[in-house]
């Protein structure tokens, strides 16, 4: 991403949309993001039934909405876009009873109105931050889909290089040089042989990643590299424990058994 000599971003605008079924309301936000050179306006809903089309139509980076709405609220709307990309959400209302609700949906940032310039403002660079965030990603997204292309650009299932992103650094790991992946709480340890990556994703975003003829799911919050493994010992009714070559220690759970045996052919 570009900068400036005072290190102003100097890409593209973020695009932003406003949704709240009060003219005045979306007039003021307007004026509001109007002083940030770093934010386009590129649509406005005054329902959320509209919203979801609009957001669908328009992709906004930041989406600053509104929780009390007569025909669809702002979590119906985010419900309604399902499995679609979320932009940045900032939730403004009137009402902080929704504030719990709105953090377990993963809204950015939560404004009470009336709010005052600096208090939006300090949401909007949070939602910035995010957004910037955002577009990393999709940057690292598309080297991994190169990583993924062989000599003669045909597609192969699994790259034998990871990118592992944490913050603003990327790394590019070999497949085989990866011990084990654990969930840890909002995190995922990728543990390779020299170093222990920890990452903001879950483990189902690492899975697919990752060969699962090689790489083994022996626990709801574990994936071990087959190869990786220095000896497992039976302990109870299909139950192991796996030992790492690095002595990392695992139980395995009952679900999982039929995949640990194929992997390690036991049996």
């Amino acid at each position: 991403m570009r900068r400036d000599g005072g290190g102003t971003r100097m890409s593209a605008p973020l695009r932003a949309m406003i949704v709240d079924d009060e003219p005045i309301a979306r007039r003021g936000i307007q004026q509001l993001l109007a002083r940030d050179a770093e934010v386009e306006l590129v649509g406005e809903a005054g329902s959320g039934v509209e919203a979801v089309a609009e957001i669908r139509r328009l992709r906004p980076e930041i989406l600053i909405l509104d929780v009390q709405m007569p025909d669809l609220d702002g979590f119906g709307v985010l419900r309604e876009l399902g499995s679609d990309p979320l932009p940045a959400v900032i939730f403004v209302t009137a009402f902080d009873q929704h504030a719990v609700r709105a953090f377990e949906v993963h809204a950015l940032d939560y404004v009470l109105k009336p709010f005052d310039d600096a208090r939006f403002e300090s949401a909007v660079r949070r939602a910035k931050r995010e957004a910037y965030r955002a577009r990393e990603g999709d940057l690292v997204d598309r080297l991994a889909s190169l990583l993924g292309r062989g000599a003669g650009g045909e597609r192969r299932p699994y790259a034998d290089r990871i990118v592992l992103r944490s913050g603003a650094r990327v790394s590019f790991v070999d497949a085989d040089e990866i011990l084990f992946v654990r969930a840890s709480g909002n995190y995922v340890e990728v543990r390779t042989r020299k170093h222990l990556h920890v990452l903001r994703e879950t483990l189902a975003e690492m899975a697919v990643k990752l060969d699962p003829a090689t790489f083994v799911r022996i626990h709801r919050s574990t994936i071990i590299n087959a190869k990786a493994v220095q000896h497992a010992e039976s302990v109870y009714r299909g139950e192991y424990v796996v030992t790492m070559q690095d002595g990392t220690k695992f139980p395995s759970s009952r679900s999982y058994r039929e995949q640990l045996e194929k992997a390690l052919r036991i049996g």
